[in-house]
């Protein structure tokens, strides 16, 4: 049966979907998104109909993605953006910052009653969850544990302390890049540094690093300089993929029961990407198949696979290193 809950999809999801259509996204109609009961009710993406093993599910283009490079073109971030990717061009979490960045001040501009939602990627930024207390969206990190005070985090307290404090540097980056290069600098209207906070929680828990399939592919996501390799990608709709966590799977079950008698890697969709190709038309973009031997029933939800979360280390301290790590990163424990 569907794990798909009873509450509808916000309305911010229908403006993000419909800007996601109008930048070459395509959503194959054998798939939807809908709330999950079995993931804390956040969206997941669910089959309609029967799936072929490896059908595509979903293109979707890399001009319809959100990376650090949104940033360089945005006309108020931009030169303070590239400014800062130069001058931090060897540190792997300087993408991470301005894009975060570029979250946080979409946000600012767009939110709220009467505000101007014309920002172009004002419909992908207004459909994430903030949990500032603007629109439809539930905030499905709520119970993140570096979001939450007094979060029950046992045997992880000091890993996370030290993720704690990593993000809040981190947020303290974005909201200085924020006040050199955007209206937020001005005069009495410094950045919001708990909205900065949330932008790098966000970037954490919800891009993907294609940086070395880009590279393979021969994508360039800045061409003047490359200063972007694709290390934190937000892609509309797959970023709604939940991973398959031991208790969601115990609550899904039939398909539950079915995903397990295969191996994890032919249970998950699988995607790659796909170069340019000018004969066919074609533009660069992450396409995502069905699983390769799962055959997904209708109402079935798909699933995304974050990380190992320690399963497969050779001792307990790595074990424990890595499945905080997926904590801090995610929220939740997949066991």
């Amino acid at each position: 049966g569907s794990a798909s809950g009873s509450a509808s999809v916000p309305a911010e999801m229908g403006v993000a979907m419909r800007w996601y259509a109008s930048r070459g996204g395509v959503l194959s109609p054998a798939v939807e998104l809908a709330p999950s009961a079995n993931c804390g009710g956040g969206l997941g993406l669910f089959a309609t109909s029967p799936l072929r093993p490896t059908q595509i599910i979903g293109e979707f283009p890399l001009a319809a993605s959100v990376t650090a490079a949104c940033a360089l073109e945005d006309a108020e971030l931009g030169p303070a953006a590239r400014a800062y990717l130069r001058e931090n061009r060897d540190d792997l979490g300087a993408e991470s910052v301005v894009l975060a960045a570029f979250l946080a001040h979409v946000r600012k501009k767009s939110r709220g009653e009467g505000a101007a939602a014309t920002h172009p990627y004002a419909p992908y930024v207004n459909s994430l969850p903030w949990g500032d207390g603007f629109g439809e969206v539930a905030d499905s990190l709520v119970h993140h544990p570096l979001l939450a005070s007094g979060a029950s985090v046992g045997v992880h307290s000091e890993r996370l302390a030290e993720h704690l404090a990593g993000a809040r540097t981190s947020a303290q980056h974005v909201a200085e890049l924020l006040n050199m290069g955007c209206s937020e600098g001005s005069e009495g209207n410094t950045a919001d540094f708990e909205l900065c906070f949330r932008a790098v929680m966000l970037v954490a828990s919800r891009t993907f690093n294609l940086s070395v399939p880009l590279a393979q592919s021969g994508v360039v996501l800045d061409a003047e300089e490359g200063l972007v390799s694709g290390r934190y990608v937000a892609v509309p709709v797959w970023d709604c993929l939940n991973h398959p966590s031991v208790s969601a799977l115990g609550k899904s079950g039939d398909a539950g029961a079915r995903f397990k008698e295969q191996s994890v890697v032919n249970s998950i969709v699988r995607w790659i990407v796909r170069p340019a190709d000018a004969e066919k038309n074609t533009p660069a973009a992450v396409v995502v198949h069905a699983p390769v031997r799962l055959v997904a029933k209708t109402g079935d939800e798909l699933w995304q696979w974050y990380g190992n979360a320690g399963w497969g280390e050779d001792n307990k301290e790595d074990w424990d290193e890595a499945e905080g790590k997926f904590l801090a990163q995610y929220g939740f424990l997949p066991w």
